[in-house]
């Protein structure tokens, strides 16, 4: 329960610059806006995007169905806009991000007012749908699996009505298996619009000079007749891509290219013995292109030394190869004297090779398997993340099945390297356009899962990474299992890592801190979180080390951000004091925060604002707030000063004979008295 002291009148705006404690963050004007802003946090991240640069009106193949959705949200003078929500349905890779992109073009909101959305939730809710005035949104749902919930079109329909009265558009991009449900008879402001997938020729026609274009048409072209009726506008793309970079109406490379590298891949592997050591070297450049040199090279004599493989080693080793470059230029890799790392000469060869080596090399891929597990450790430690992005190219060439499989045997490994590798791969694949959708319910499930603690560390790894990054509220409700249910004090450190992370990532740190303060709290029905992982998510001294940035962008962040972060700390420590009945553990925490501002780890000013508010709402006179402002050190009078200066202006406003006051009044003898 909150002490009674916490009555005190509020404190007017005035004293020290960038003193929010003086700035009156109780009024009711500013309670509000700070309570709007801490709403704001649960609805999805608007993504600002300019869809002319997205996708370029001349570059734009129309769909059929396309013009219905145009005409609903054109707008004039005289005629408003009929649609405030429009769903393109379409099955998956069909270009429904394009057209949405263009639909936000036509939307009559300012420009800078377009925004993209990604499905950051667990369970599909309206409410989650930021609604501010004059802006465009595309909430695309690409790669999402399940259906939206029937409550999903319910609620869509007062949602619709928001937007008109605040000039604002959704556009949803999804697949028919995702908006599957049916909306209200009576709904307005909504339209569901069916269109087809472009025309590949078409596509292709919008990214090619003239002179090009009939080479689709001329026979004697390397690119008569390669385009699937069906292909999807991304192969489109690509073709054009290829053509726009082919020499001639005939290269056989390009067209090579084009079909995947098929013919250049299979020469490579015909067998003999003369070309095995390129052929590692290859293998090597297709996980870790473009990271150094010599970790390639390495990585490449480990998968030699294999005992299916076997290759002699020349007699005086690395005395009698060539040099870097020497060995690189037979495997189609380029050496960079001044970086000293490598590359592959054409990029799009690597996840080639490694799609025919799982596909087609059945008996080789085994190898590999446990290749990769020995580099990850060895030395390819220090590029693990490049390897994930191999691995996640071939998840989407193969499929994540394959993929899974080398996780299981990574894991079961349960070594640091192998560990790392796994979470750096969940992470790409949880953001990962059409992968992502899968990926990220299973983490989920993985998190909870505390009889295989490898997996957890994990997924807290992927949380620390982009998948924390891109989806935020979905990779805390992850650690948030992982917190409750740790399989070994390794999991719960690495979560607590994970989220400290978050924390002291800017744009991040006013919902993680929002997050964390309803974990601990009773604000849901029951607090879900113990109270020490609100202290050691903030400690400036983990391990006795000084690693200050969580608190560091939890104190220094200003405007409303700054404001309603620092509100959340104050409720926290609150209920952490509640909780753990002031024992010294929270004294130790809050004198650290202290010991942190006296060794300029963090603002002195912003600690002392930070304390002067504490004390309203913890009281003056509460013993673990009394014995952190009056311990020995160079911040205890200036907190003492700045703490009488706020309890004066508290008893100067109070009504005569309030116990506030008298509470106050109390509270500041306690303080004299230490100062006499």
């Amino acid at each position: 329960m909150t002490a009674p002291h916490q009555e005190l009148v509020s404190v007017p705006e005035q004293r020290v610059e960038n003193n929010f404690a003086g700035r009156d963050i109780n009024t009711a004007g500013r309670d509000n806006v700070i309570t709007n802003y801490l709403t704001g946090l649960r609805r999805l991240r608007p993504r600002p995007v300019d869809p002319n640069i997205v996708m370029p009106p001349d570059r734009f193949a129309p769909p059929a169905g396309f013009d219905a959705a145009l005409q609903s949200v054109r707008s004039t003078s005289f005629l408003p806009a009929r649609s405030r929500v429009i769903v393109l349905r379409a099955p998956e890779s069909s270009g429904r991000r394009s057209a949405g992109m263009r639909l936000l073009a036509d939307a009559s909101v300012p420009a800078g007012r377009h925004f993209e959305l990604l499905p950051d939730w667990d369970e599909p809710d309206v409410a989650t749908l930021p609604e501010e005035r004059n802006a465009a949104y595309l909430l695309n749902l690409r790669g999402v699996a399940s259906p939206l919930p029937a409550q999903f079109f319910q609620d869509l329909v007062h949602y619709a009505g928001k937007l008109n009265a605040a000039d604002s558009y959704l556009v949803v991009a999804a697949s028919s298996d995702v908006w599957a449900g049916r909306l209200p008879e009576a709904a307005t402001g909504i339209r569901v619009v069916d269109i087809e997938r472009p025309v590949p020729r078409k596509v292709v026609e919008q990214y090619l000079p003239a002179d090009r274009v009939i080479w689709l048409d001329d026979p004697g072209s390397s690119f008569f007749g390669v385009l699937p009726a069906e292909s999807a506008p991304s192969e489109a793309v690509r073709l054009a891509d290829v053509i726009v970079r082919a020499k001639g109406p005939v290269d056989v490379e390009r067209l090579d290219e084009y079909l995947g590298w098929t013919d250049t891949v299979r020469s490579w592997f015909r067998g003999g013995s003369r070309d095995v050591e390129s052929r590692a070297i290859r293998i090597a450049g297709a996980v870790l292109n473009e990271a150094p040199a010599a970790v390639i090279l390495d990585s490449a004599d480990v998968l030699l030394r294999a005992p299916e493989i076997d290759l002699p080693q020349e007699v005086g080793g690395l005395l009698a190869r060539p040099d870097a470059s020497k060995r690189l230029e037979p495997a189609g890799m380029s050496f960079d004297p001044v970086t000293g790392t490598a590359h592959l000469v054409h990029a799009s060869q690597g996840p080639a090779l490694l799609t025919y080596l799982w596909t087609q090399h059945i008996q080789l891929s085994e190898v590999l398997t446990r290749w990769l597990q020995e580099i990850s450790s060895g030395p390819a430690r220090g590029n693990l993340d490049v390897l994930a992005g191999a691995l996640t190219t071939l998840a989407q060439a193969v499929g994540i099945s394959p993929v899974l499989k080398l996780v299981d045997g990574w894991l079961a490994l349960n070594d640091v390297g192998s560990i790392d590798l796994v979470g750096d791969l969940l992470s790409d694949l949880a953001v990962h356009p059409t992968l992502g959708g899968k990926i990220r319910p299973e983490l989920a499930k993985w998190a909870g899962g505390k009889s295989q603690p490898a997996r957890q560390q994990a997924i807290a790894r992927a949380v620390a990474n982009e998948f924390g990054r891109t989806y935020t509220s979905q990779a805390l409700n992850r650690v948030r299992s992982l917190l409750r249910s740790p399989g070994s004090e390794d999991v719960r450190q690495r979560a607590l890592k994970a989220l400290r992370r978050l924390i002291a990532t800017p744009e991040l740190t006013a919902l993680t801190v929002d997050t964390l303060v309803k974990w601990i709290s009773a604000e849901t029905e029951t607090a879900t979180v113990e109270p020490g992982v609100f202290l050691n998510a903030f400690s400036p001294f983990p391990n006795g080390k000084p690693v200050p940035e969580p608190l560091l962008q939890a104190l220094s962040q200003g405007e409303e951000a700054g404001q309603a972060i620092r509100r959340r700390l104050i409720e926290g420590w609150v209920q952490v004091a509640d909780r753990e009945h002031r024992t010294g553990s929270v004294q130790d925490a809050l004198l650290e925060w202290r010991r942190a501002a006296e060794t300029n780890l963090v603002p002195e000013e912003s600690f002392v604002d930070f304390m002067v508010s504490l004390g309203r709402h913890m009281g003056h006179v509460d013993p673990l707030f009394l014995n952190v402002v009056k311990a020995e050190g160079r911040l205890k009078d200036k907190l003492i000063t700045r703490i009488f200066a706020d309890v004066a202006i508290a008893y100067d406003r109070a009504p005569e004979g309030s116990i506030s006051v008298a509470t106050v009044i109390t509270g500041a003898a306690d303080i004299a008295n230490d100062q006499s």
